[in-house]
């Protein structure tokens, strides 16, 4: 992180444009599912949704054109239950990124809208819990990274002098099928839809 904010910090030195910092919240939607690897469990084969929230800062380089560094995480896992008569199974994601990205948007009035494209690494952790009959299993893998991109847009619209409220959707590509160490769960990419909305400030 402490690079991505060097790069920032040296890249508006001389710069008289503005200053942004914005929190965001909203729901991520996995565009991935969860399949067991081992044919006695049960699998299931759906997305899974999770609450995430997101700190970001840039500066102007040119006319309505933004650099900035974003710092997001789910703030609840997604999570994929089973049951069955003699056993029952949760699967927990972690998941969380760090990014470099361009913001261009264009003035026409109350709601300015904005397209943003980021390059980063995103992290995921997975925990497993299966119990059956008296078997119980609980366990968690480690922290993995993979580099991701993420394409989205909204738009703002000014409150009060310098303040700002932001609306956005957007999708992230993780460049891996899976996290390694993922011993027990197999899935099909790791990509996942955002939909944000919060306060920004220009300083």
């Amino acid at each position: 992180m402490s690079g991505l904010l060097l790069l920032l910090v040296s890249l508006s030195v001389g710069s008289t444009g503005r200053t942004e910092i914005a929190v965001l919240g909203g729901v991520a939607v996995s565009d991935y599912s969860v399949t067991s690897q081992l044919s006695e469990e049960i699998d299931f084969n759906e997305g899974a949704s999770a609450g995430c929230f997101e700190l970001r800062a840039s500066h102007e380089l040119a006319g309505n054109l933004f650099l900035g560094v974003g710092l997001g995480r789910a703030l609840s896992d997604y999570e994929w239950r089973a049951e069955s008569d003699s056993s029952h199974r949760i699967e927990r994601v972690e998941e969380g990124h760090l990014e470099l990205y361009g913001d261009w948007g264009v003035s026409v009035g109350m709601l300015d809208p904005f397209a943003r494209l980021g390059f980063g690494v995103s992290w995921g952790r997975l925990e497993r819990y299966y119990e059956r009959g008296g078997y119980i299993f609980d366990d968690a893998d480690g922290m993995s990274y993979a580099p991701c991109v993420s394409v989205g847009g909204g738009f703002r619209a000014a409150v009060l002098a310098g303040s700002f409220v932001q609306f956005e959707a957007g999708y992230r590509f993780v460049f891996r099928r899976e996290f390694s160490g993922w011993q027990v769960t197999d899935t099909g990419g790791m990509n996942s839809w955002g939909v944000l909305a919060g306060l920004g400030a220009r300083l």
